[in-house]
C-alpha cells in the first residue's frame, strides 16, 4: 500500500505510473487498453492523465463498469470519463457500456459485442464502495455472485441504491488485467478493506492481483 500527505500527491504519482505503463505497453505492443471505474474520487487523476501527453490515438478506453442509464445523466460513467479523461480529444477509442438504456438483456449482447475488441488489459482502475464492492459487483446480489465466478466478460448486476440496474466487467475478466490499481481515500474505506477477506466483501475476491493501492486519508 502507498500511502500519500493528500489527494493531490495521489494523484500525481498514480498518473505518471499509469503513464508508464500505458507508455510500456504501447512500445511492446504497438497500443494499450485501459478500463477505469467511475465516481467522483479519480475525476482529478483522469483529468490529469488527459494533459499527461499519451498518445490516446493507441490507447482504447472502457469502463469497469457502468450504470444502465443514458450517456447523458448524470449517473453515468460514461460522461464522466466523457468530460475528464478524455475531454477535448479528437482522437479517441473509447468503448461504452450502454447501447440500448431501454433494454437490458439486449444491451448486455451488444456491450459484449463490442468487448470482443478487448483481447487484453493493460491497465485497470478500480475503486471500492463503502460496502467492500468494486465495479458493480456487490455484496449480497445473485447477479453479482455470478460476475465473481462467471468466464463472460461482462455481467449485469444489481446495486443496492439507485441507479439498481449496472452492468460489470466479470472478476475474471478484470483480474487477467496486466497491472491493476485500487484507489480510495477516507479511514472508513481503509477498514473496510482491511476487513474485506473476513466479511467476504466483493474486494477480497480482487486482493492477490492488485499490482498496488493508492491511499491518503
Amino acid at each position: 500500500m502507498l500511502v500519500f500527505e493528500n489527494k493531490q500527491l495521489l494523484e500525481d504519482a498514480l498518473c505518471e505510473q499509469i503513464k508508464s505503463d500505458l507508455e510500456s505497453a504501447i512500445s511492446l505492443y504497438g497500443s494499450a487498453f485501459l478500463l477505469v471505474s467511475g465516481g467522483s474520487t479519480p475525476k482529478a487523476l483522469y483529468e490529469k492523465l488527459n494533459k499527461s501527453g499519451l498518445d490516446w490515438s493507441k490507447i482504447t478506453v472502457s469502463l469497469v463498469d457502468e450504470r444502465f442509464v443514458d450517456n447523458t445523466s448524470a449517473f453515468s460513467n460514461e460522461k464522466l470519463v466523457r468530460e475528464s479523461l478524455l475531454a477535448n480529444m479528437s482522437e479517441m477509442n473509447f468503448i461504452p457500456m450502454v447501447f440500448d438504456d431501454s433494454n437490458e438483456s439486449k444491451n448486455l449482447e451488444l456491450a459484449t459485442k463490442a468487448f470482443e475488441k478487448l483481447n487484453r488489459l493493460d491497465v485497470v482502475i478500480l475503486g471500492m464502495g463503502d460496502d467492500g464492492h468494486t465495479a458493480s459487483i456487490f455484496p449480497n446480489d445473485e447477479e453479482s455472485e455470478r460476475a465473481l465466478e462467471t468466464s463472460d466478460k461482462l455481467c449485469s448486476t444489481k446495486a443496492p441504491n439507485v441507479p439498481f440496474n449496472r452492468i460489470s466487467c466479470s472478476a475474471q475478466f478484470l483480474k487477467s488485467a496486466n497491472k491493476t490499481y485500487l484507489f480510495f481515500t477516507g479511514e472508513n474505506k481503509l477498514n473496510v478493506f482491511q476487513e474485506a477477506k473476513s466479511k467476504n466483501y466483493p474486494i477480497a475476491h480482487f486482493s492477490e492481483h492488485i499490482t498496488e493501492l493508492y491511499y491518503t486519508n
